[in-house]
């Protein structure tokens, strides 16, 4: 053991070891002797806590290896052998405080808060994130409710990235006090879930300030329109300060009428609408509806149609003269591009924005795109009709970009 002895020699204060073996392939044991085996075992045994990131773990689940004790995170992506990381958390369900686990295949997840050999119930009195993907794949839903089991009572962020795997609310339970951030996808059993159980109510989650409500269609759609989806997803924590909402772009034609609902929930500090065209009339609309706005994230905004009576030209002077000052708070647009893009038509819209924000200074573009969306921004301001406010404009030069 004398690589232990020096690991603690040169760092007598670790108290983390990070164990990663991602292009490894531990299919067999048969290359690790046992100097192998008790040199993991040896090091677990010198800290604190323990993070696992494997694809496999037949290495660390090997009777040889002393079990992990201190266990405080696991982040793992698995092809096969699901059943192995979920024996390990099971066995560290004591100090457990992050789970990440992403699979192409169904694991039977269910085990995570069930022995399956011993039907005993599992807790995880620690654990403070939770994070689940199964690619897209429907879990096998445990058929059985989990009645009066609470495995979560301290989760503060879940993220339930492909089909709700249960029947019932379990990993809702207990954790209302506690849960500030949700990212969850909605297909249509997900979302009969959370009716069924009434998961969310007006006043039900005080700390959930983050949320990511993901729209899902898989055979029958549960909403019918932008509009429905909407609603549904915002009921979701009405209190809310950061919105996203990917998949709205999906709803097409139905999208921009069902944007008017977002008026409503003034609490809004950052929105994001993925992959939605914004026009700039829409935007100072839900800017001054959201006096507390910051952040916006859309696609690519558009100019839309000009004010009746107005022209091109007169448009820094009427956006100036009708809407400002409005959005004191709102300070960026980040927005994403593709070629087809009209970045000239985009540089318009920020600048028009600037004029009737004040703090507004940023317009963050994809990288790719910034150098070319700084030429038309300042060809814009040379223009005669920006030039008067070019000192106010010229911050826009500034702008950050997304990486």
């Amino acid at each position: 053991m004398a690589l232990v002895r020096r690991v603690k020699e040169m760092a007598p204060a670790v108290s983390v070891i990070y164990q990663d073996g991602r292009d490894a392939d531990y299919k067999s044991l048969e290359d690790y002797d046992s100097h192998a085996i008790s040199l993991i075992s040896q090091l677990y045994r010198i800290v604190k806590t323990t993070v696992v990131s494997w694809c496999n773990l037949q290495l660390v689940m090997n009777p040889d290896l002393a079990p992990i004790g201190n266990l405080t995170s696991i982040d793992c992506a698995l092809g096969w052998l699901g059943y192995h990381i979920l024996a390990l958390a099971r066995l560290n369900a004591p100090t457990l405080q992050t789970f990440s686990i992403s699979s192409r295949f169904d694991i039977g997840i269910c085990g995570l808060i069930r022995d399956p050999f011993g039907n005993k119930y599992v807790d995880y009195p620690c654990l403070r994130s939770l994070t689940m993907n199964n690619a897209g794949v429907p879990a096998i839903l445990q058929r059985s409710t989990f009645e009066g089991v609470v495995p979560f009572p301290s989760l503060q962020r879940l993220a339930i990235l492909s089909h709700y795997p249960y029947v019932d609310d379990v990993l809702f339970r207990g954790n209302r006090a506690t849960l500030e951030i949700l990212n969850i996808a909605l297909y249509p059993e997900t979302v009969a879930m959370l009716r069924k159980y009434d998961v969310f109510t007006p006043t039900s989650h005080p700390k959930l300030r983050v949320c990511t409500c993901s729209f899902m269609e898989d055979g029958p759609s549960a909403f019918n329109a932008a509009s429905s989806y909407l609603k549904f997803a915002l009921s979701i924590a009405p209190a809310a300060s950061m919105r996203v909402f990917p998949g709205l772009s999906e709803f097409r034609e139905t999208v921009q009428p069902a944007l008017s609902i977002l008026e409503d929930y003034t609490g809004i500090q950052v929105l994001s609408l993925p992959h939605v065209h914004l026009s700039l009339w829409k935007a100072i609309v839900l800017i001054k509806a959201l006096p507390v706005l910051s952040d916006l994230h859309t696609w690519a905004p558009i100019l839309g149609a000009i004010p009746q009576g107005g022209s091109e030209a007169g448009l820094p002077e009427h956006v100036r003269s009708t809407h400002s000052p409005m959005g004191k708070r709102f300070r960026c647009w980040h927005f994403e591009c593709t070629q087809l893009d009209d970045l000239g038509g985009v540089a318009r819209c920020m600048l028009l924005l600037a004029l009737a924000c004040p703090n507004f200074d940023y317009a963050a573009v994809d990288k790719d795109y910034r150098m070319p969306f700084m030429d038309e921004i300042r060809q814009q301001i040379a223009e005669p009709w920006f030039n008067l406010y070019a000192p106010r404009l010229q911050r826009l030069l500034f702008t950050d970009f997304i990486e």
